[in-house]
């Protein structure tokens, strides 16, 4: 496959196939997807006759600030035995989805803390849930996935084994450019060694 001849079909207004789409998310480079993406609204409008633009108003939830990833850039994250670290309740997420709604908004971003005391009991009735609430979508950051991936690895459990409302797990790995999923890995399996 080549980017260049997916990225002038989308141009062209022609429908691209999921592989193709898999395709650029792995491999197009983040500025190229946004010009793409902006000459295709364009022209959109044009077509259209108009001049509106769309978007959906979502929420970022965090899960905790406990975290074992010590990312250098992060000024967010605690150890569990801090007098700041915090667990998000459920009843704290119905407010923060109740708010959400409010204002028009659908979708929530999970995001936070690598909690070490969060297994895949956890996660199953956490994303359970939370899909009782929210109807339309409930997202997860890159590196959340990885985590909630590394749980349902360390519970021998396949990744094709989805629970309902637990989001897919397919393409997390390659979708954390900023720390590789190595890096994360490599620092888990330090975690694990001293825990």
């Amino acid at each position: 496959m080549n980017i260049e001849h997916i990225l002038y079909k989308a141009i062209d207004l022609k429908p691209i196939t999921i592989e193709e789409g898999e395709f650029l998310f792995l491999n197009a480079p983040l500025s190229l997807l946004s010009f793409c993406a902006n000459e295709v609204k364009n022209k959109l409008r044009k077509q259209e006759d108009r001049n509106k633009v769309g978007w959906i108003i979502d929420r970022n939830i965090n899960l905790s600030n406990i975290c074992v990833t010590r990312c250098k850039f992060c000024n967010f994250s605690r150890s569990k035995n801090s007098s700041e670290a915090f667990v998000t309740t459920m009843e704290e997420y119905k407010q923060k989805i109740s708010e959400l709604f409010k204002i028009g908004g659908r979708q929530v971003l999970l995001q936070g803390g690598m909690n070490p005391d969060f297994g895949l009991d956890y996660y199953c009735k956490l994303f359970s849930d939370l899909k009782k609430t929210v109807k339309e979508a409930i997202s997860l950051t890159p590196r959340v996935l990885i985590w909630v991936w590394i749980t349902i690895l360390e519970n021998v459990i396949t990744v094709d084994w989805i629970p309902d409302g637990i989001p897919t797990f397919r393409t997390c790995l390659s979708s954390c450019h900023s720390n590789s999923p190595d890096k994360i890995l490599r620092r888990y399996e330090v975690f694990i060694k001293t825990r």
